[in-house]
């Protein structure tokens, strides 16, 4: 019996995985990876980004002494983040049938060996993007799995998080373009550099283009041309607003239900260089293991696999242990909008 191990190192496993439809994260770029050795995280956030100035002193006078201006201490543990398959007794079983005569693997049983890496190591990464998203969206994770509960309150200020007063899905009487212009305005009188980047949904970004005050202002009056996101964000560039991208990626929990990464009625406006902070990777005993047979280790997620005698299986598991920082949560905006 060929190995079936090997075969993860084959071109008929890249083949299988590009084969599979690409999921295009943008948690990645916004919260860029940053290793650490500790299972806890602690960071200083301030409450304003204005820069302070020193004072001019006579010579051989004392230094004046400045302060903290309000600082916080965020601190929290980065909790595991696993999941695991098994191959099942009847595969087993083809898997031994195949080594007793000598014969190839049978495709279904390599097919769901295959599965099984892919399926554990995306759910891993479905829930760190979730997370990063959930915590881009609403400035505090509270979420609860398994009677498990992770809080971590990134200190985003009440203002930072508006509700508009005309719901923008309000295409007459809302006004999209002068709720972005007071947030940007508050961004940069919070010290923060001039945003360049939003997220928002599909949803939003529809009600935005059908918007009657934004139409008038980008096509004219009694315009029934279509208005395009190509077209708002060249209006946007022209106007120092951000350029607006939409993300509407979801993914199943273990229940079977739908979860959107980003919240669908949010309007999200990235700090200055379209960071919002970073994603700190810590490690597992799966990463840190010398015994665990490792089939794939790749962004901060370790993927092993082990089998068993009773029942007799094959089970693969992938751990991470990933949670995200926000010390920019003043400088960005996370509005309810619809």
């Amino acid at each position: 019996m060929k190995n079936i191990y090997n075969l993860l190192d084959s071109k008929k496993f890249v083949d299988h995985v590009m084969n599979r439809p690409q999921r295009n994260y943008l948690g990645a770029a916004i919260f860029p990876s940053e290793p650490t050795d500790s299972l806890r995280f602690e960071y200083l956030k301030g409450a304003n980004a204005n820069p302070v100035m020193g004072n001019v002193i006579a010579w051989g006078k004392e230094a004046p002494i400045r302060g903290r201006d309000n600082m916080a201490t965020i601190s929290g543990k980065i909790n595991a983040i696993k999941l695991k398959m098994n191959l099942g007794e009847e595969n087993m079983i083809k898997l031994f049938e195949s080594r007793n005569s000598g014969s190839n693997i049978p495709q279904s049983v390599i097919k769901k060996y295959f599965d099984d890496v892919i399926y554990t190591y995306d759910g891993v990464e479905n829930k760190i993007e979730y997370l990063r998203m959930q915590a881009l969206c609403k400035g505090i994770l509270d979420y609860t799995n398994d009677g498990y509960q992770i809080t971590v309150d990134y200190l985003m200020p009440t203002e930072n998080k508006p509700t508009v007063s005309t719901l923008w899905s309000d295409e007459t009487n809302s006004n999209p373009e002068a709720d972005i212009f007071t947030w940007m305005t508050m961004i940069k009188e919070n010290g923060g550099l001039a945003p360049t980047k939003a997220i928002t949904s599909t949803k939003v970004l529809n009600h935005i283009l059908n918007n009657a005050n934004l139409r008038k202002a980008i096509l004219g009056v009694n315009s029934d041309r279509l208005l395009t996101q190509k077209d708002l964000n060249a209006y946007f560039g022209s106007k120092g607003y951000p350029q607006v991208t939409t993300y509407d990626l979801r993914a199943r929990d273990l229940d079977g239900n739908v979860k959107r990464f980003f919240d669908e009625d949010k309007f999200v406006i990235l700090p200055g260089n379209g960071q919002a902070g970073k994603t700190l990777v810590a490690p597992t005993a799966e990463s840190l293991s010398t015994t665990m047979k490792k089939v794939k280790t790749l962004k901060g997620i370790t993927v092993t696999q082990w089998e068993t005698n009773d029942p007799v299986d094959l089970w693969t598991k992938a751990a991470g242990a990933q949670i995200v920082t926000m010390p920019y949560a003043e400088q960005q905006v996370s509005a309810t909008v619809i």
